[in-house]
């Protein structure tokens, strides 16, 4: 069974619900959920292809600066760098997940990215890890390729 993440799916909801509420406090441009390989998951609001090209490409750069990937142990949590990567916050959680937030420069200068993120990471994590994996279970695995 092919599980598709978006509207119709509840768990999907539940995150963009949460990330639309970080979005009304904040005053951000967009908030992602992106992985350890660049890939959106969710996204508040829908984001048009080139912000999304823009989200990617600027998680990409991040990622490629760690010392140790996402997935061995490596961690992001710092303001984004006006000049190369815009204004807002990145910040890793669960191993292999990074919730990006974009500003325009005035809304940057007036938020506690900190302790802002940190107060909605626990909910925002929890609701990521109970999303289903796009393609099913066991999906890019040996399960899902019939090997195991």
């Amino acid at each position: 069974m092919v599980v598709n993440l978006g509207p119709n799916n509840p768990e999907w909801c539940a995150l963009r619900h949460e990330l639309d509420e970080l979005l009304r406090e904040t005053g951000a441009h967009h908030i992602c959920v992106l992985d350890a390989w660049s890939n959106l998951w969710c996204a508040s609001p829908t984001i048009e292809p080139a912000r999304e090209e823009e989200a990617i490409f600027v998680t990409a750069g991040v990622l490629k600066d760690l010392t140790k990937p996402l997935q061995r142990g490596g961690r992001v949590d710092r303001e984004l760098r006006p000049r190369q990567e815009g204004y807002g916050y990145i910040r890793s959680y669960a191993g292999v997940y990074i919730l990006l937030v974009r500003s325009r420069g005035y809304e940057a200068r007036s938020v506690a990215w900190p302790s802002t993120v940190a107060a909605v990471l626990p909910r925002v994590e929890t609701l990521t890890l109970a999303l289903p994996f796009p393609d099913g279970p066991g999906s890019g695995s040996a399960e899902g390729f019939g090997i195991a």
